[in-house]
């Protein structure tokens, strides 16, 4: 019999890295894992999809120990209350993505004293309120949202790196190009403006290409940025891939940018990339961030740090590691090394019996 029951509520991706992580750490310690998927089927109405969600929640989701709602899924935070709440178990939150320091700091949807942006922030206060128990991704947020809302308990799970990274071949000696790769959606959050500017800063002076992969709608700006500055000779831009063969472009890689926005969601997380690339044993460049403090001291010489959207530091920094040969360097024991950390922050679930005792007073002690 398994140690707990676990129902994973307004999963919205089950592939996505963070959902995939926590949920497959429970299954290895014996718990059942239920998890309820929100339909993204957009040629049914949304009112049919929300009935066959409901249904499938009267069918699957009772009875469980603990309820855990997903991220990107805060909105429906009052509705995971209650459900928990009838059902006599804890609700966990994952806080992983604010709605927002997503829609307002880093997309700038909406002017920050709007209607909607008042909403948001409600939204994200009902779901810090809701939680028994609130998931973070590193120390850094945690501290921060343990500042902003009192009361509260926040425990932070690390990203960390899939499997694959550790089948990465080791990194291509330098040879007198520089090679980077920068993977995608091109949101605000990961800069790839500034990555652009950059590389037209570079002139002739050092010998670089760059690969960019992903999609979304302003793809077709940054492409036209790069034809604007004469570099898409050194550019090349390629549809999304499944997360599992992004494998083979690390492969071809001896840099993985990471992040070069300058909102206060930049600034705050360790993006999925920036795992990865750590992970197999590449240098990365990203932005300046004291989320990365916790990484420093295990890989204190394969990350390398910028100023936040400043293309002239970042070009800097290229050339730089263009005259040291520093990109030729294979960090060999980094995946080993990360997995190691993942798991020390992990360990709250190492005795999953315990979850419920551990988290369902919280709620009394609150009230």
């Amino acid at each position: 019999m398994p140690k707990l029951s676990v129902c994973y509520l307004a999963v919205q991706n089950p592939d996505y890295p963070r959902n995939r992580r926590v949920r497959a750490y429970l299954k290895g310690l014996d718990c059942q894992v239920i998890p309820l998927i929100l339909s993204s089927d957009g040629e049914r109405r949304r009112v049919t999809r929300w009935l066959d969600y409901i249904r499938e929640a009267w069918r699957q989701g009772r009875g469980h120990d603990i309820y855990v709602l997903s991220e990107f899924s805060m909105k429906f935070a009052p509705f995971a209350y209650i459900w928990a709440r009838l059902n006599r178990a804890p609700l966990i939150v994952d806080a992983f993505v604010g709605i927002y320091e997503t829609k307002i700091d880093d997309w700038n949807a909406h002017r920050t004293d709007s209607l909607r942006a008042q909403l948001y922030k409600l939204q994200d206060f009902l779901a810090y309120r809701a939680a028994d128990l609130i998931l973070i991704d590193n120390s850094y947020r945690a501290s921060r949202l343990v500042e902003r809302v009192a009361g509260i308990r926040v425990v932070d799970l690390p990203v960390g790196a899939p499997v694959w990274c550790s089948e990465v071949r080791a990194t291509a000696p330098a040879t007198g190009q520089i090679r980077v790769l920068f993977y995608g959606n091109f949101l605000p959050l990961h800069g790839a403006e500034v990555l652009i500017d950059s590389i037209a800063l570079l002139g002739n002076e050092v010998n670089i290409s760059l690969t960019l992969i992903g999609g979304g709608p302003r793809r077709e700006i940054v492409m036209q940025q790069a034809a604007d500055l004469g570099i898409l000779d050194r550019c090349e831009f390629r549809d999304p891939v499944p997360e599992s063969e992004l494998g083979m472009f690390i492969d071809d890689a001896q840099i993985v940018c990471g992040v070069f926005g300058t909102s206060e969601k930049a600034e705050s997380v360790i993006p999925n990339k920036v795992w990865q690339g750590l992970a197999s044993g590449r240098l990365v460049v990203t932005r300046e961030s004291p989320a990365l403090d916790e990484l420093m001291p295990i890989v204190p010489k394969q990350i390398v740090q910028v100023p936040a959207g400043d293309a002239a530091a970042l070009a800097e920094s290229f050339t730089s590691i263009y005259r040291a040969g520093e990109y030729g360097v294979y960090f060999a024991d980094a995946n080993e090394e990360l997995n190691s950390f993942v798991a020390s922050r992990f360990a709250f679930f190492d005795v999953s019996e315990n979850i419920v005792r551990r988290v369902r007073p919280l709620k009394s002690s609150r009230s």
